[in-house]
């Protein structure tokens, strides 16, 4: 009951619930509590573990609260529609799939694109590294102007690359100006959710996959933009292959 909490102190509730630890062992990785306050009114916070969902799932999840919520209000009668997939389905085909001839297939690929990559890129550092790695890190926001973003557009449609494509070859030229290095290892995120009727299933379906930088100063922007358009390709066409 936060019934007489002020804003500071609802805050300071609420981030220590969200930063609050799960014991998975004794634990769910979803737990659900109901706050009332007298400044912002009852506030319902879900708190669910990465093994559980990832952000996908945290929609489905939203989604689900709020269509309920509308229906309660309603006096209707609340009932669950059966799901076309499961996520017991999901990693029993997984399992299969690594065993399978396209599963060795995919594993192959990776070994080659992988073969002789380094395993990490020296940053600049403004301060000494902490002997024990503490997870503290920050964000930095700038935003581009809208003039800026049609240009972007405008560029990536003449030269037939996504907006996705220009941002990663920018982020690989300004690794490269940073470091000097000139192959190196980028991870990207991919939704793991081709398979049918996995979109509405709740789970950590999210597997990150490996994009090997190649720079080389000598090539100019738009050789370097279509060696990235490549690799991407390559990596979406072996991408359900799970990496750890």
């Amino acid at each position: 009951d936060g019934s007489y909490w002020n804003e500071t102190e609802l805050d300071t509730w609420l981030n220590q619930e969200a930063d609050a630890p799960f014991d998975l062992q004794t634990q769910s990785c979803l737990r659900v509590k109901l706050i009332r306050n007298s400044v912002r009114g009852d506030i319902l916070i879900a708190t669910i573990h990465h093994v559980g969902a990832d952000l996908w799932a945290l929609l489905i999840v939203a989604k689900d609260i709020r269509e309920f919520y509308q229906r309660a209000a309603r006096g209707e009668v609340l009932a669950l529609e059966p799901l076309a997939a499961t996520y017991r389905q999901h990693v029993e085909w997984q399992q299969q799939f690594m065993d399978s001839p396209r599963g060795r297939q995919e594993r192959r690929f990776w070994q080659r694109t992988l073969q002789g990559a380094p395993m990490q890129v020296s940053v600049p550092a403004d301060f000494a590294r902490p002997p024990v790695l503490l997870l503290q890190s920050q964000l930095i926001r700038q935003e581009a102007s809208a003039e800026t973003c049609t240009a972007i557009r405008q560029f990536c449609k003449r030269h037939g690359v996504t907006p996705f494509v220009f941002v990663q070859t920018a982020l690989q030229l300004l690794v490269h100006a940073r470091t000097g290095a000139q192959d190196f290892l980028l991870g990207t995120p991919t939704m793991g959710r081709s398979r049918q009727g996995m979109d509405q299933v709740v789970g950590d379906f999210a597997n990150p996959v490996v994009l090997r930088a190649k720079v080389q100063p000598q090539r100019n922007l738009l050789s370097l933009l279509q060696q990235v358009r490549f690799t991407l390709l390559a990596a979406m066409e072996h991408q359900e292959y799970p990496f750890p």
